[in-house]
């Protein structure tokens, strides 16, 4: 894949666009021992986190109003590497704010650079941008792929809290009011856009051409998000079939859904 359109993709769905940190992530190994120490050590933390959630009032209008949540919380909530709707070949965990600040709400130009200056480009290179903002308190994001016959398959789940309610709204109205069934072309490369819009998350597809070689491989990609409250949930997979997305999507708000007592 041409390098313009994999860091276009790569940087909406969970990569930022900066070279030390795309090379960090492009590396994907097992979540650390160390890691997984931390989280044995803060399980009674977690159990009491997530004992006051399953308490909460979260009718539909209580869940709008939803407190930040930790980052333990986060991991109560988050699908965890066996809750998947498929065997990823790698898994990996990073958390806290300022991994957020510094490898994915960075200020993008690989849309423009690689297909032009226009709105939707502009629009496409502000999203992670915008929807990291300035202030989150906390952050967790979990990375899954596995290589299959169509090239790498990549999911990325991720959720931040702030101080303020989260409205995610005026972003995708703006971003598809500039992309929604347009094309944009970069010789064979051609990424086309459409809403999406289901298990309470919407967001965009892309439906892309991709030169490799002498052929166009097509392949898609996925971004949506979830309001809940001070905290966004946002998932989003390259090269995954609908139907795979969709279930992640659809077990994971079985999950928030179940654990905060709706």
């Amino acid at each position: 894949m041409p390098s313009a359109l994999l860091a276009a993709v790569l940087g909406l769905t969970g990569c930022g666009s900066d070279g030390e940190g795309s090379e960090a992530r492009d590396t994907y190994a097992a979540v650390s021992s160390a890691e997984d120490a931390e989280h044995d050590d803060g399980e009674d933390t977690a159990e009491d986190a997530s004992a006051g959630m399953s308490e909460r009032d979260v009718d539909d209008e209580a869940a709008a109003r939803l407190d930040a949540l930790s980052e333990d919380e986060f991991r109560e909530l988050l699908l965890e590497e066996d809750e998947l709707p498929f065997e990823p070949d790698t898994y990996v965990e990073e958390s806290g704010a300022e991994y957020f600040h510094q490898h994915i709400g960075v200020t993008g130009d690989t849309y423009v650079t690689g297909f032009g200056d226009e709105e939707c480009t502009r629009q496409m290179d502000g999203i992670n941008e915008r929807l990291v903002g300035q202030d989150p308190q906390d952050g967790l994001i979990r990375q899954a792929s596995r290589a299959t016959e169509t090239g790498e398959e990549r999911l990325y789940l991720w959720m931040l809290s702030y101080a303020e309610a989260v409205d995610t709204e005026p972003l995708w109205d703006d971003v598809l009011d500039a992309c929604e069934g347009r094309r944009l072309e970069d010789g064979a490369d051609t990424i086309d856009f459409s809403a999406f819009a289901a298990a309470g998350f919407r967001g965009l597809t892309m439906e892309m051409g991709v030169e490799n070689g002498s052929d166009v491989v097509e392949m898609d990609g996925y971004s949506a998000t979830r309001d809940m409250g001070r905290n966004l949930l946002m998932i989003s997979a390259v090269n995954v079939d609908a139907a795979t997305f969709e279930d992640v999507l659809t077990a994971q708000a079985a999950k928030i859904d179940a654990r905060l007592g709706r």
